[in-house]
C-alpha cells in the first residue's frame, strides 16, 4: 500500500511511573488509489529497552 499522511492528526506520550514510555498517534493516510485510512499506532519503551508495539490500519466511511 502506497499514500501520503494528510494534514492533521495528532500523538501523545506519557511517561509513566514506571519508566515505561507510551505513545499514541492518530493520523488519516490517503491511499494512492483515493481510499482515506485512519491509523492508529501505540507503543511503548521500558528502561529495558524492550519494545512493544501495535499499529491499526482502518478504513474510514466517508
Amino acid at each position: 500500500m502506497r499514500g501520503k499522511v494528510l494534514p492533521g492528526g495528532a500523538d501523545y506520550q506519557l511517561i509513566r511511573k514506571d519508566g515505561v514510555a507510551e505513545l499514541l498517534a492518530h493520523y488519516v493516510i490517503e491511499t494512492d488509489d483515493g481510499v482515506p485510512m485512519r491509523l492508529c499506532k501505540i507503543s511503548g519503551e521500558a528502561r529495558s529497552f524492550r519494545r512493544c508495539s501495535s499499529l491499526h490500519l482502518m478504513p474510514l466511511r466517508v
